[in-house]
């Protein structure tokens, strides 16, 4: 699931991504891997590995994801 909180703020913002680079950022956040990969064929309920998104990071011209990989 994915929770988005918009908040209303007083600063004034010099630069802003572009309609297209949003569609884009958020698209990419909706097929970015996150969750389950693998579960166990011998032990039920047992996740052998996932990938969980982390950290989104607004950069100069370009958006950084960074995800963690698990396995067990």
């Amino acid at each position: 699931n994915l929770r988005v909180h918009l908040l209303e703020v007083e600063e004034s913002v010099d630069r802003v991504f572009s309609d297209d680079s949003t569609k884009k950022a958020v698209n990419l956040l909706y097929m970015y891997p996150n969750g389950v990969n693998t579960v166990s064929s011998d032990i039920q309920g047992l996740t052998e590995s996932s990938t969980n998104l982390g950290v989104v990071t607004t950069l100069e011209n370009s958006i950084e994801y960074d995800s963690t990989a698990r396995s067990s």
